[in-house]
This record gives C-alpha cells, sequence and structure tokens, in this order.
C-alpha cells in the first residue's frame, strides 16, 4: 500500500467518523431537549410543594443522564487535535500578543 492510499483511506475513516459523531450528537439532541424541560418541571414541582421519593428519584436519574452525556460529549472530540501549522506558540518566541513579531 502506497502513502497516498494509506492517506487517502485515513481521511475516508476520518469522514466517516466525523459522520457518525454529527448523528449520534443530532439523535442525542432531542432527548436532552426533553428531559431538560422534565427536570424543569420537577424543579418547579420541588419549589412550590416539594417531592415525593419517586419524583426526588426521578431527578437524580436525569441529572446522571446529563452527566454521562457531558462526559461522552467531552470526551469524544469532534475533530482531531494537533497545533496547527506555524502556530506561533510553537515556532516563534512570543511576541507579546502582536502578529507578525
Amino acid at each position: 500500500m502506497s502513502a497516498r492510499s494509506a492517506n487517502r483511506r485515513a481521511r475516508a475513516i476520518l469522514r466517516e467518523r466525523l459522520a457518525l459523531l454529527a448523528q449520534i450528537e443530532a439523535s442525542m439532541e432531542l432527548p436532552m431537549l426533553v428531559l431538560g424541560f422534565a427536570w424543569l418541571a420537577l424543579l418547579v414541582v420541588e419549589l412550590l410543594r416539594g417531592l415525593s421519593p419517586l419524583l426526588e428519584a426521578l431527578g437524580t436519574a436525569i441529572w446522571v443522564v446529563f452527566i454521562v452525556h457531558f462526559l461522552i460529549e467531552f470526551s469524544t472530540p469532534s475533530r482531531p487535535t494537533r497545533p496547527p501549522k506555524g502556530d506561533s506558540t510553537t515556532t516563534a518566541p512570543h511576541c507579546g500578543g502582536r502578529r507578525p513579531c
């Protein structure tokens, strides 16, 4: 396998990965929105008259889902993280916020 075909294959895999991440994010948007409004309703009920143990457990479960969703979003970057080419922090001394030095 040549370097060129390996590079094309790597780009295709990256495109597929980004497309899959976009699909997952899109499919999770509505359920998280519904859970957000359900939690808001629970908050209003709690402030007005208090929660039963069942509703309190439901509120805790919603928070657990929120935290798990956040951790998944945080741990899966949508793009590979690498410094840009010619980044001034890696190729030139600090210029005091001015470009070019």
